[in-house]
């Protein structure tokens, strides 16, 4: 795959100790297939450099591998989830990382191969949505330079 957006990944493949591991052409086309969606360019990219293991990116929502998120059992608890939090989003979208109180995704209908990243987050009965004001690219750079940081951080 030729990468256009994540260059930055493509250069750090890995940040600390751990090598991020990506996922064939062929396998993001069958996860396409299967979801039933058409991820954009820059998310292919992603997930063909890192969408297998994310090594020591520290993704900020917790899950971010295709293996996890693409999940029967994966998605059916997140929509629990969101349903209990009260998270109603209606354009399509899709979760690129989380955990149990928020997410990070972008919408599937923006016809763009770079989409704007969102954030959903909920406590106390009250779920919001607000954007990030980055593209995906721009997000995955600002958590390859926060990661680095980070490991500096704990070990010069």
């Amino acid at each position: 795959m030729e990468i256009t957006y994540l260059q930055k990944l493509k250069n750090n493949p890995t940040i600390f100790s751990e090598s991020i591991r990506g996922v064939s052409e062929t396998e993001i086309a069958a996860y396409e297939k299967k979801l039933k969606v058409k991820f954009p360019k820059s998310y292919k990219e992603y997930l063909f450099l890192a969408g297998d293991y994310d090594g020591d990116l520290l993704m900020l929502r917790g899950y971010s591998g295709i293996r996890e998120l693409g999940n029967p059992a994966f998605q059916e608890h997140l929509e629990a989830v969101k349903k209990k939090a009260g998270v109603k989003i209606k354009r399509p979208y899709w979760v690129f990382t989380g955990e149990e109180d928020c997410f990070d995704f972008f919408y599937l209908d923006e016809n763009t191969e770079n989409p704007n990243v969102y954030t959903c987050e909920w406590a106390f009965g009250t779920a919001e949505v607000e954007s990030l004001n980055q593209t995906f690219s721009d997000y995955i750079d600002n958590v390859i330079d926060d990661s680095k940081a980070h490991y500096k951080g704990l070990y010069g």
